[in-house]
């Protein structure tokens, strides 16, 4: 469910930065989390139970 959090994110992002009044900012967190999903999924489907 982490990427679906990270998906989210994005999207409120963009969506806030569509809007004069409201201003939105990605920072290291956003790319660490993100990193973090993307290993999971890969380290997921690597993963072998015998």
């Amino acid at each position: 469910m982490a990427d679906v959090f990270i998906v989210g994110l994005f999207v409120a992002f963009l969506s806030t930065s569509s809007e004069d009044n409201i201003s939105a900012n990605l920072h290291a967190g956003f790319y660490y989390f993100l990193s973090y999903c993307i290993i999971s999924i890969l380290a997921f489907q690597l993963y072998d139970p015998l």
